[in-house]
């Protein structure tokens, strides 16, 4: 269990990497636009959440990088439209599944090379925090 802090941050390779990057960067700059407190938390809570997931259901493979982190941060973009009722949150929404809707088929079991399960534990994980601020549970900005 030592290993879900640490495994968004490596990785299989430069295009491992550079594949998580750049939907990292434009999704994780959307979560930011409430502020660097909200990002922080939602990315603690989709880490340690996810990784849980992938602890509980992963086979036994090596499980490794920030896709996870980025199908949390859709997953809590996404549900933040619905569960805030805000224009704004609506309108980031549809535009995260116009752009990034077909990362969804990522958290099936298609190839066995690619860790499903970490990106189905982190998209759960993030409909899971925007569910839980929308009810007051973890500390939101108003």
């Amino acid at each position: 269990m030592i290993g879900i802090p640490i495994a968004p941050f490596l990785h299989g390779g430069l295009g491992h990497i550079i594949s998580n990057t750049i939907p990292f960067l434009i999704l994780g700059s959307l979560v930011s636009l409430r502020g660097s407190t909200r990002w922080i938390g939602v990315s603690l809570v989709i880490v340690l959440f996810g990784g849980l997931g992938v602890w509980l259901i992963g086979r036994p493979a090596v499980h490794v990088g920030a896709s996870g982190l980025v199908f949390g941060y859709f997953g809590y973009l996404v549900a933040s439209g619905w569960y805030d009722r805000k224009i704004s949150s609506a309108l980031i929404s549809i535009a995260v599944i116009i752009f990034y809707g077909g990362m969804l088929f990522g958290a099936l079991p298609t190839k066995g090379f690619i860790s499903w399960e970490a990106h189905l534990s982190g998209l759960i994980s993030g409909i899971l925090v925007a569910r839980l601020m929308r009810q007051g549970k973890v500390n939101r900005k108003k």
